[in-house]
């Protein structure tokens, strides 16, 4: 299965991707959420995200997808909304693939650049465009640290537990997507567990009497357990369901680049 690619140098062996037309995306939600957004503020429109409501028609196949329909994807969820804030208030440049054979996603510190690969339909290229800015926002941050500077164990743990928490916005942003009638698939690869395990979580938390915001909360942590879980090695011999490669753990990914990094001459 393809996992999210390597998202703090862009390198690694590209992950295949999937192309999929997609037409333009219902313009009457964009609007309603926009309008939300001005008039009642982000919570409000983070309510109504999570409810249940009219759906608006799915894409339907047989266009490109272009930035402009990205965009619009962003525009329905607040992850989308940070994960746009960051790229302007860091002056990110973003550049465009368009070969399915090519890298899904990176974000590349030493460049202050990133791109995303529009050979998948834009609720996908959306989902993995989250993930990567929050990569740029650790960095930004100071919380994405060089190899240098802390020892191994301490090292790889970050940078996997940063990983983990930027697919899960990935993630995220995509299961609000269900909401306005998007597809509920398994893209970007993993989410049709994450979804569960999430779906899984929020029901036994309300069940138990919680309140929804409480309930978020925990079906986001039983959706983090479960991203855990499919980026490690199920057994010896198997590759893992998320990885940076066809090959790697994101810990064995991480581990070498430490090793290499500290390598003495």
């Amino acid at each position: 299965m393809t996992a999210f690619e390597n998202a703090r140098s862009g390198d690694g062996e590209p992950t295949a991707t999937r192309g999929e037309p997609l037409a333009a995306q219902p313009a009457a939600g964009v609007e309603l959420v926009r309008n939300l957004s001005r008039t009642a503020g982000n919570q409000a429109v983070s309510a109504l995200l999570q409810r249940d409501g009219s759906a608006t028609a799915a894409p339907a196949s047989g266009a490109k997808t272009t930035w402009a329909q990205v965009e619009s994807d962003l525009s329905f969820s607040k992850y989308g909304w940070e994960a746009m804030g960051i790229l302007k208030d860091n002056n990110i440049s973003l550049s465009f693939k368009t070969d399915p054979k090519d890298a899904v996603a990176g974000y590349i510190p030493a460049t202050n650049s990133a791109f995303v690969n529009l050979a998948m339909p834009a609720y996908e290229v959306a989902a993995y465009f989250v993930h990567e800015m929050y990569h740029a926002s650790q960095f930004h941050g100071k919380r994405s640290p060089k190899a240098t500077s802390m020892k191994e164990g301490a090292w790889v743990k970050t940078l996997v537990d940063e990983e983990i928490d930027g697919t899960v916005k990935g993630f995220m942003h995509k299961l609000a997507l269900k909401r306005w009638g998007w597809p509920q698939n398994d893209r970007p690869a993993g989410m049709a567990r994450f979804r569960s395990a999430y779906t899984y979580g929020y029901k036994l938390a309300i069940e138990a009497g919680k309140d929804p915001i409480t309930a978020r909360g925990e079906g986001i942590e039983r959706g983090r357990r479960m991203v855990e879980w499919m980026m490690k090695r199920p057994s010896r011999g198997t590759t893992p369901d998320l990885g940076p490669n066809k090959f790697d753990t994101y810990d064995d990914y991480y581990r070498r680049e430490w090793q290499d990094t500290n390598r003495k001459p």
